[in-house]
């Protein structure tokens, strides 16, 4: 079987059966699972698939949502390292945007070892992450997206622009190889009202993510004061302070 044919026939098991482990794709097809594994590196990166931890995902366009239950898995340790290099910038006293995302989930620790914290959130989960700590946090609510686990909408927004945050923590979909920071659902309205009310902001994403563009942009990375990564950034993406999360 041709390579391009194998494909294929994996794209025909993930339409039936909507995702399906790497081990069992290769079981299907009587491949080794180093081989299914490229097959799946190449078409997420034709846009057909979504790879997830242990296999993969289809949809009917590849700009649909992924479930949250599956990015929560995606690149777990990356996050964790990635937000343990963003919570050098906390300070006590701050008042502080957390955009809701699996990544920046992962700064709720490091809030906590600090003192007379503010936080907003459209996050569901963030609230009840810090309901045992001093910390005051306030929910923006509006309508809810369930695939995004989020608030957003003219509720949450009208919430958050009569705020100003000391510094905003947000993750992204993607960020194109032009610097542009995009997200695949209306959620960047909420993203862009915090920017805007924020006095400094912070980009937490993973490399998986660079060179991928989703329809809606956020923002430029020329617009963001730090971007915290795992990599060097291509020398296309302009930026004007980058960590690189250990």
């Amino acid at each position: 079987m041709y390579d391009i044919e194998r494909r294929d026939k994996i794209l025909e098991i993930l339409k039936k059966e909507k995702s399906c482990s790497v081990a069992k794709l290769a079981k299907l097809l009587n491949y080794s699972e180093a081989t299914i594994r490229r097959d799946l590196n190449t078409l997420d990166k034709e846009l057909k698939i979504r790879k997830t931890f242990g296999g993969a995902v289809i949809f009917d366009t590849y700009s649909s949502e992924v479930p949250i239950t599956i990015r929560r898995n995606e690149n777990a340790e990356i996050k964790k390292k990635l937000c343990h290099s963003a919570a050098k910038l906390l300070q006590d006293n701050m008042t502080i945007f957390l955009a809701s995302s699996t990544t920046t989930e992962y700064l709720v620790p490091h809030l906590k070892m600090h003192n007379h914290l503010t936080v907003i959130t459209n996050s569901p989960d963030v609230p009840k992450m810090l309901s045992e700590t001093d910390i005051i946090v306030y929910s923006t609510g509006g309508k809810f997206l369930h695939h995004s686990n989020s608030y957003v909408g003219e509720f949450a927004r009208n919430m958050i622009s009569g705020i100003n945050a000391d510094i905003m923590f947000f993750s992204a979909r993607g960020v194109g190889f032009d610097g542009k920071v995009t997200v695949s659902s209306t959620e960047d309205d909420i993203h862009k009202t915090m920017l805007r009310n924020s006095a400094k902001t912070c980009l937490i994403v993973d490399s998986n993510k660079i060179g991928n563009v989703f329809p809606f942009t956020v923002c430029n990375t020329a617009d963001i004061n730090t971007i915290v990564t795992d990599k060097e950034l291509p020398d296309s993406i302009s930026v004007n302070n980058v960590i690189i999360g250990k």
